[in-house]
């Protein structure tokens, strides 16, 4: 008996700025960055051949090759979510051809809770599926992987499958801010063994100054401190951009240690009544030191994380 043939031939990511059909498309099977904690709409084109298929359709998900599961609004990983776009499409709400796949088209569905009504795809014909889900940051790691595929409503995968989306996580580590302290004995040491920003910023001490220890990828700004005793030593072992900018110290001045992997460092407009930078690179890194136009725009960004 003579069965039909449904395929996952192509996929985009769609923007969740617009409505059922209206969100920007990306480019066809073409695979991202994704940040999390975020939706983002996933869209599928299924094409059948052989006989009309009548079925109902899931997302299911694949993280980090641990094996598929199906994507619901409770799901750990991923999970189906709502429309956050001012004018945000419903569950269910019809689909137009955007894929420009070659079949016949059949209008399919949008959908915010991973699973689509059953439908008929006649024998020669296609159709696309949107889901709007939203990758879950606290049991994803960054930069690992996630694999998408349209499964049947029992769970069953499709017949085939042309294009899968491989979606890469971006996980934004934490800002960290030590702001406006005045501080008659030690300053506050960071460690960082996790992707971060740092800004420690406006402090005024007495006694000893920050010691930062990077062990992960990070941006360190150091900002705005007026230092009685010694200055910041601040030890890089991993990726990071590094900023010493408008610091009045009265001892010793910052002990800069670099090591592979390091983006940049920049030490700017410093008053120094004491020693000068002690700077050790031992890795590829852009340095510069002073430069004029650094101090006005790392103090706007600095002040611009503060505010939020």
């Amino acid at each position: 008996m003579t069965q039909p043939v449904t395929t996952q031939q192509s996929f985009a990511k769609v923007d969740d700025d617009g409505t059922a059909n209206a969100g920007t498309l990306g480019t066809t099977n073409a695979n991202w960055t994704q940040t999390v904690d975020q939706p983002i709409r996933i869209r599928f084109l299924l094409n059948t051949t052989a006989k009309d298929e009548v079925d109902g359709y899931s997302l299911y998900q694949n993280y980090n090759g641990g094996g598929y599961a199906q994507v619901t609004t409770a799901s750990t990983e991923v999970k189906a979510v709502a429309s956050e776009h001012s004018t945000p499409p419903t569950d269910g709400d019809a689909t137009t051809e955007r894929l420009s796949g070659p079949d016949t088209f059949v209008a399919g569905q949008w959908v915010d809770d991973g699973i689509v009504d059953s439908m008929t795809i006649a024998d020669g014909s296609e159709t696309e599926l949107e889901f709007c889900v939203e990758l879950i940051g606290a049991d994803l790691v960054d930069a690992n992987t996630i694999l998408f595929e349209v499964h049947f409503d029992s769970g069953s995968a499709l017949d085939g499958y042309t294009n899968r989306p491989t979606v890469t996580i971006d996980k934004p580590g934490p800002t960290v801010v030590v702001n406006a302290l005045t501080l008659a004995g030690s300053a506050p040491n960071i460690n960082v063994d996790a992707p971060a920003t740092i800004i420690v910023n406006a402090l005024t001490l007495a006694g000893s100054a920050p010691n930062i220890n990077v062990d992960a990828p990070a941006t360190i700004i150091v900002n705005a401190l007026t230092l009685a005793g010694s200055a910041v030593t601040i030890n890089v072992d991993a990726p990071a951009t590094v900023v010493v900018n408008a610091l009045t110290l009265a001892g010793s001045a910052p002990n800069i240690t670099v090591v592979p992997g390091a983006i940049s460092v920049v030490v700017n407009a410093l008053t120094l009544a004491g020693s000068a930078p002690n700077i050790t690179v031992s890795a590829i890194a852009g340095f510069a030191t002073p430069i004029p136009d650094h101090a006005q725009r790392f103090r706007e960004r600095a002040h611009a994380r503060l505010r939020r």
